[in-house]
């Protein structure tokens, strides 16, 4: 994700943030280590980071943001 720019999705959409990155890249390390694997992961529009985490029925959905303006 750190190579995304601004407008990536040709829509506005912010690139990720760099703190933003490495809070992810810290969750996912840490939920790995905890043996709990990332579904999916992706760029939301205002910079932040979408992880989604699943296990068996449940899911859950962390939003990981960063400044709403630069």
């Amino acid at each position: 994700m750190a190579v995304f720019v601004d407008n990536w999705d040709e829509d506005g959409a912010i690139a990720p943030f760099s703190e933003v990155i490495q809070l992810a890249k810290g969750i996912v390390h840490s939920t790995n280590t905890a043996g709990q694997k990332i579904y999916s992961a992706a760029p939301g529009p205002k910079g932040e980071i979408i992880l989604d985490l699943r296990s068996g029925n449940k899911s859950l959905e962390l939003i990981i943001s960063g400044e709403l303006d630069r």
